[in-house]
């Protein structure tokens, strides 16, 4: 019985890709194929609508990441609208350009990390080439390279926004380029570009991550080497909008990584464990960024985890009064600094909590 519903899928999925292709070979532009696909009801009528289809169905070269009806049906009842107001919206060939790039680009010449300008240029598209597959933003293509006469139309699982994300305010800083890189090669940018998402990122500086990994001797290439490096991002994110009127001395959040973040405050100075904001609440569309000056350490995940030397190995940790404290115990401490010793001399501070 197995087999057969393994057989009976694999032939659907073949069906489908066939009539995708059948229907790419007889599209002579990518508004044909569109038009003539079964998932593609609501982005046709969009089209349409916003008066684009003699320039999608016209001469040119374009790449259409093309939502599924699927897609839009998640998309409209995340902003709380029917297919009737968004197609009568005048933000509509707003939100359709953005899907629109003004030159063919195939799934092969797609790149991680890569930001391509779509035409209209309000935003860039962040791409996401990775292990879980090829994302614009928070949209999986999930059939690429459907190759028409004046371009090519990769269809996605979801609708993408041109709204300002947690993403595009670290990209606007200048002081957060190792973070970026870090989020790119984490393959993270798919859940912090979601348009409907509501997150707050604790985000530390170039300067922050440069103290780090003096202090643990490692270099920026070996962070993001690392297979530990998503559970230190996620640990700086919260998957809710918290101002920092929001917050309170003592107040325990937990991260994206499942853990807690002590937040203190003293004489105006709000801190997360370690680190101290230095900027803070600039919002954007899907959340708000604080500016902090160190990066986060905790108990269960921290940039020390980071084992680049293979021959070292943890001998014990001591408190701040040099006390040394039983290894059984070094991960039950509370809301106290701690010092963990390797053999090759390298020292990991990090804040206790539970």
């Amino acid at each position: 019985m197995k087999n057969f519903i393994t057989k009976s899928l694999r032939k659907i999925l073949c069906t489908v890709l066939f009539c995708f292709a059948f229907v790419a070979l007889q599209a002579q532009t990518v508004y044909d194929f569109i038009a003539a696909s079964p998932n593609h009801s609501t982005l046709t009528a969009a089209i349409d609508a916003a008066g684009l289809e003699p320039v999608l169905g016209g001469p040119g070269d374009f790449t259409v990441f093309a939502p599924t009806d699927d897609a839009f049906g998640v998309a409209l009842s995340e902003l709380g609208l029917t297919a009737e107001e968004i197609l009568a919206s005048d933000g509509l060939a707003d939100i359709l350009t953005y899907h629109v790039i003004g030159s063919s680009v195939l799934s092969t010449d797609l790149s991680n990390g890569m930001t391509p300008t779509p035409l209209n240029d309000a935003n860039t598209i962040k791409v996401t080439v990775g292990d879980a597959g090829v994302f614009v933003n928070q949209a999986q293509v999930v059939i690429p390279d459907n190759v028409t006469g004046n371009g090519v139309v990769h269809v996605t699982d979801g609708v993408i926004l041109s709204s300002e994300t947690v993403v595009d305010v670290a990209l606007s800083t200048g002081v957060h380029n190792t973070l970026v890189a870090a989020v790119i090669e984490a393959e993270l940018l798919p859940a912090l570009t979601n348009p409907f998402a509501e997150l707050t990122v604790f985000a530390p500086t170039d300067d922050a991550f440069g103290v780090a990994l003096n202090e643990l001797g490692l270099t920026a290439e070996e962070l993001l080497a690392s297979d530990g490096l998503a559970d230190i991002l996620t640990h700086h994110v919260v998957g809710s909008v918290a101002m920092s009127s929001d917050l309170s001395d003592g107040m325990i959040i937990e991260s994206l990584l499942g853990d807690d973040l002590l937040i203190g405050i003293s004489n105006g100075i709000v801190s997360i464990n370690n680190a101290e904001v230095i900027i803070a609440d600039v919002t954007s569309n899907n959340g708000v960024v604080h500016v902090v000056d160190a990066v986060i350490e905790n108990s269960t995940s921290h940039i020390g985890n980071i084992d680049v030397d293979q021959e070292s190995y943890y001998l014990y940790s001591v408190d701040l009064s040099g006390k040394i404290i039983d290894s059984e115990n070094r991960f039950n401490q509370t809301n106290q600094m701690v010092f963990d010793v390797y053999s090759s001399g390298k020292v990991v501070k990090r804040l206790a909590i539970q």
